[in-house]
């Protein structure tokens, strides 16, 4: 994967339904044949802000198109980055690994909320958070930023705790003060 900038230029190698394949030094790959259309002049880039997403909703990889497999669906609750507009569609940024993915992803705006902390199911952990398993017992395994909430619950030696699930699929559980619900914030 790589990410092109406006002006950039490309020598074009192929179009598959709405892809160009492109190539330019020693850069080469798939693009949106979007992109290239007299529409893309409407990208308005914006002022970054956060947003939650409302429901389960698949991205696009250009505003507009339909979903293709392999697809990736953003989770309720996940805190996404606006950056770009066109019409009624949002360029979402998310945080992967505990790093910002850079790829542009579209979804309808209608799928988005408003950023709101108490709705926000996904951030990091706090400094010197630590991580419990089911019975309160401390996980010895490193964790990386960020985590979404699954559930929140009770552990009868540490109290009010939210049930977490790590980019590697790891399950754990950190007391309630421990989770700060904005993983674009650094600790």
């Amino acid at each position: 994967m790589f990410e092109v900038n406006k002006g950039d230029a490309f020598r074009i190698l192929a179009a598959q339904d709405d892809y160009v394949q492109v190539e330019s030094q020693d850069l080469r790959g798939w693009i949106p044949a979007f992109y290239f259309s007299k529409k893309a002049a409407n990208i308005h880039t914006e002022a970054p802000y956060e947003m939650i997403v409302a429901k389960e909703v698949p991205v696009s990889s250009a505003p507009g198109q339909q979903a293709k497999e392999p697809h990736l669906d953003l989770w309720a609750g996940k805190v996404v980055l606006i950056k770009k507009s066109y019409e009624d569609w949002v360029a979402v940024r998310i945080v992967q690994y505990g790093a910002e993915y850079g790829a542009d992803m579209w979804v309808p705006k209608s799928s988005l909320h408003v950023y709101d902390p108490v709705n926000a199911k996904e951030g990091r952990l706090a400094l010197h958070s630590t991580i419990y398993d089911e019975h309160g017992h401390i996980k010895d395994e490193e964790w990386v930023n960020s985590v979404f909430i699954q559930a929140e619950t009770q552990i009868d030696k540490i109290g009010s705790v939210y049930q977490i699930i790590g980019p590697g699929g790891q399950i754990g559980y950190i007391r309630v003060i421990d989770f700060i619900p904005n993983p674009f914030i650094d600790n």
